[in-house]
């Protein structure tokens, strides 16, 4: 503890996050070994005795993703056409360079359900428990629709947790530019990398495990 201590009036700590972070890759075999055996060898040459432990742990890892909304355009009854698709890329910064790498994770929240799922969609706000039971008591019909939930209040996963209970088929989490109050460019915030305000085309990613059941690595 005192080494780690004594540690922090020096630049390591600047050296471990430049060093371990760039290029973002998703964990798993062949793909962070080497950061691990850097991370390792970076203690040791500041005196802390380091060891590599083996964990086996449960990972999914993105195949394909696509994210459309459809409609069935007036008289016509041959079928339904694509009214708008969501890129699900974020664009690329020049002064960022990790924005732009081969290895970067896609846009997908870790640990949800493989599927393809087209169904009628049905906006539940911050996806609370609390939203559901107002949607319902004002006769919302949602078994076997999507929901379309907004970032916050609650961890992601809770919002996924109560739609699947109540029979929904899907959920889209998106971050709501309402959310961002007064950090944002139309307010004179610089966006990132220029300021703390949030890149447009910036997508959140993360678990979506459910907590309240099961905490911790899987």
């Amino acid at each position: 503890m005192e080494q780690v201590l004594h540690l922090r009036g020096t630049s390591c700590g600047s050296e471990l996050l430049t060093g371990i972070y760039p290029p973002p890759v998703a964990p798993g075999p062949g793909s962070q070994g080497w950061q691990v055996l850097w991370t390792k060898n970076r203690w040791e040459e500041w005196g802390i005795k380091s060891d590599i432990v083996s964990y086996d742990v449960y990972l999914n890892r993105p195949v394909d993703h696509r994210l459309a909304l459809l409609e069935r355009p007036k008289g016509d009854a041959s079928g339904w056409r694509v009214a708008y698709e969501a890129s699900l890329v974020e664009d690329v910064l020049k002064t960022d360079p990790t924005t732009g790498s081969n290895n970067s994770i896609p846009t997908f929240h870790g640990y949800s359900a493989s599927g393809n799922v087209t169904a009628p969609f049905v906006f539940v706000n911050y996806g609370t428990y609390q939203d559901f039971e107002d949607l319902g008591r004002a006769g919302v019909s949602l078994e076997g629709k999507i929901a379309v939930a907004r970032y916050g209040s609650i961890f992601r996963g809770l919002k996924v947790k109560r739609a699947q209970e109540l029979g929904m088929v899907g959920v889209v989490i998106y971050s709501d530019p309402g959310g961002d109050g007064d950090i944002t460019a139309e307010k004179g915030v610089g966006q990132y990398p220029d300021g703390p305000a949030r890149q447009p085309s910036s997508v959140q990613r993360g678990s979506v495990q459910f907590l309240s059941v099961a905490p911790g690595d899987p």
